[in-house]
């Protein structure tokens, strides 16, 4: 039963981290290290994550009758556990600020000096 409240939540979580890591790339037009916002984001998100869980498997207990006890997990609406997957937060799509300024450089280089638009 744990195992089963574990992957829920740990779904739920992936799936909110996927999000948040969506659009975390903004953060670095803001001045912001990405990387750095993702982990402490990750981190707020994670807080409370086994105590939910913990609670999740005490009501479902608490719930169960004396004729629950020999009925199997899908029986009782549990499935067996399935998010294997995880990512990794390294991408930054507009690069760091060195980075811009060095594009811009190249880019004013090729339109004045090169002609080239």
């Amino acid at each position: 039963m744990t195992l089963h409240y574990l992957d829920e939540r740990w779904m739920e979580h992936l799936g909110r981290l996927q999000e948040i890591r969506d659009g975390i790339h903004l953060r670095s037009l803001a001045g912001q290290r990405p990387a750095d916002e993702f982990h402490g984001i990750a981190l707020r998100e994670f807080h409370g994550f086994f105590d939910a869980v913990y609670a999740e498997v005490a009501t479902f207990v608490g719930a169960l009758t004396p004729s629950d006890l020999g009925r199997g997990l899908e029986e009782l609406g549990l499935r067996r556990p399935s998010a294997v997957w995880t990512y990794m937060a390294s991408d930054d799509p507009f690069g760091s600020p060195g980075d811009r300024f060095a594009r811009a450089l190249g880019k004013r280089w090729r339109s004045k000096v090169l002609g080239i638009e």
